[in-house]
């Protein structure tokens, strides 16, 4: 008989209910972090841009990191603003085919 792994079953029962709330193919992603470092949030787009167009989705860090392994990108998105590694997780992108910014201008005060 075959163990039951809770943990296993509840990861696939989040990673479907991600997929279900991003329900249309993502062409652009922006990493946006607070003029003090911290981040803020990841935009997901419908069309092949993350410059003045309106985002389709708001998602966070733990999604962003989920939804990538469903793409095949399994990399950890840095809390605080870290250039060098958004730079790789950028190109990671890019190399999908997917148009991909990160930036530190959101003004939270």
């Amino acid at each position: 008989m075959d163990t039951f792994d809770l943990h296993e079953w509840n990861k696939k029962r989040y990673l479907s209910r991600l997929n279900e709330s991003i329900d249309f193919k993502v062409k652009g992603v922006d990493f946006t972090y607070t003029d003090y470092g911290s981040l803020y949030g990841i935009y997901l787009y419908d069309v092949p841009a993350t410059a003045n167009v309106a985002h389709k989705k708001k998602i966070w860090k733990d999604e962003a990191e989920e939804w990538m392994k469903t793409i095949g990108i399994d990399v950890e998105i840095p809390r605080s603003y870290d250039t060098s590694v958004l730079k790789d997780i950028v190109s990671k992108l890019e190399a999908k085919g997917l148009v991909a910014d990160y930036n530190d201008a959101m003004d939270v005060s």
